[in-house]
Order: C-alpha cells, then sequence, then structure tokens
C-alpha cells in the first residue's frame, strides 16, 4: 500500500502582494485613463486646451475636473508605485538568493520590448518605453545616498520643465493669436497642424 506524501505547509512568513499598493496602482492607472479618455473621444487637443478645439459646456467641465484632479498627479502616483515595485522586485529576488540587479534589468528589457510594440502597433502616447528607460537610470543610481540623488534629481528636473516651458512658448503665443482673432496664416496652419498631429 502507497501513502501519498503530505503536501508541505503554506509558508505563512513568506509575504504576500501588499492590497493597498495594488489600490493605488489602480487608482493611478485609472487616473490616466480619465486624462488620455479626452483625447480618445476627440482629438488629442481637447486634453491639453479647453479652447482649442472649443468644448461646450460639459466638455469645459470635464477639462477643469480631469485637469484639477487627474492630470500630472496620477503619473506621479503611477511613477512613485513604480520605484516602491523596484524596490520590493529586488528584496523579493535577494530572498530566492537571485541577483536583483540581474533579474531587474531582465525585467526593464520585457518592459522596453512590450512598449516599443505598443507605441508601434497601436498608440504613439504610449510610457512604458520611457518608464523601461528611467528604471534602468534609477537601478544605475540606487546605490547612491540620498543626498547625492537630490543633488543630481532636482537640477534634472527644473531644467527639463525649464526647457519644456520654453520650447513650448512660441506653440502658446500662436495659439493665443489665433484665439484672439489675429493669428497670422502660419498661425493658424501651426495650429491645425498640431491639431491633426494630436
Amino acid at each position: 500500500m502507497t501513502t501519498l506524501a503530505a503536501s508541505p505547509a503554506p509558508d505563512l512568513a513568506a509575504p504576500s502582494r501588499i492590497a493597498a499598493l495594488d489600490f493605488l496602482r489602480g487608482c493611478a492607472v485609472l487616473g490616466i485613463l480619465a486624462i488620455n479618455i479626452t483625447g480618445f473621444w476627440g482629438p488629442q487637443l481637447a486634453s491639453l486646451s479647453p479652447a482649442l478645439p472649443r468644448l461646450d459646456r460639459p466638455g469645459l467641465i470635464w477639462f477643469v475636473i480631469s485637469y484639477l484632479l487627474f492630470d500630472g498627479k496620477m503619473r506621479g502616483l503611477f511613477t512613485l508605485l513604480f520605484g516602491a515595485s523596484m524596490v520590493l522586485f529586488a528584496q523579493s529576488v535577494e530572498r530566492r538568493g537571485l541577483s536583483p540587479d540581474t533579474m531587474q534589468v531582465r525585467r526593464l528589457l520585457w518592459l522596453l520590448v512590450f512598449g516599443y510594440l505598443h507605441y508601434a502597433l497601436l498608440w504613439w502616447g504610449d510610457i512604458l518605453f520611457a518608464y523601461a528607460l528611467c528604471g534602468m537610470l534609477a537601478l544605475a543610481l540606487r546605490r547612491l545616498d540620498p543626498l547625492p540623488l537630490l543633488a543630481i534629481g532636482v537640477p534634472v528636473l527644473v531644467l527639463a520643465h525649464a526647457f519644456d516651458a520654453l520650447a513650448a512658448l512660441p506653440a502658446i503665443a500662436g495659439e493665443q493669436r489665433v484665439l484672439a482673432g489675429i493669428g497670422t496664416p502660419a498661425d493658424r496652419a501651426a495650429v491645425a497642424d498640431i491639431a491633426a498631429r494630436v
């Protein structure tokens, strides 16, 4: 008579998923959808400006709500969660005796591939590719202390936003001239080109 081996008892000390992080990740994804859905139902420009194209009252109300509650905030939250998941993944891999750097690079390379395919085949607004690249950079800097990281991060953030703002000024000025009815043919063509591209 053969006996069946008893199944091992579950390891109650083994870490499980953190429900609070999963909940926040879901909120962040839905918040990003709230922003992107404006561009899905109409021209993408509607998610950037309430005036071009001109929105009706419900559209304008939705623009204000999404701008105040979701725009930028959900990407920031998702980015924090992305960093937290990198730390938790590294800890989990180390507990299994594997190299966290090697496993993290492999994970980020898959994200890079999926992000590129999403961009090439489905939607130009993919962000997964950028997350994978930023994850590689974060992995390279992860052993630095907080102060050096702050010394690197703050100037990069300020310069990136300053360059974006300066680059956007001519387009914003042209948009304002078009809205005021004094736009040149070049201004109107530029606005029409932006609306067609986005």
